[in-house]
Order: C-alpha cells, then structure tokens, then sequence
C-alpha cells in the first residue's frame, strides 16, 4: 500500500481504504486514494490508480486494474 506519491517534486499523501473482507494480491500496488470494497479481490501483481474504487463483491487484476473474467 502507498499513501504518498511524488509529482513534479510536490508530496502528496492520502488514505488507503480496505473495507472488511477485501483482498489485494502479492507483488499489488494500491495509490493513495484509492478503496477496495468489502470482499472485493485485486489479484497479484495488479495496480489500483490514484482515487479508484474497486466495487465490494468483484474481483478485479491488471496494470491498471480492469475486471478479472473467469478463463
């Protein structure tokens, strides 16, 4: 989880947000700002954007995040 960023040598720092039962996977990256809803999934190596919300009961995997579908 990372709460700060640098842009343009400016800090900015903000909240992370798991809401119970929500999962991030190994080797993921959540920016700050960003929420993943209750019992919501972001699979490994996945990258959830400044000031996303991933919506609780959905599972989700990518550089950025888009919709994890069943093979």
């Amino acid at each position: 989880m990372q709460t700060h960023l640098f842009h343009d040598r400016v800090l900015s720092m903000d909240t992370v947000t798991l809401k119970a039962g929500a999962t991030l996977g190994p080797n993921s990256v959540i920016l700050p700002a960003a929420t993943i809803g209750r019992h919501a999934t972001v699979g490994p190596v996945s990258l959830v954007m400044r000031g996303e919300g991933v919506p609780s009961r959905t599972c989700w995997i990518g550089n950025p995040i888009g919709p994890w579908e069943a093979p």
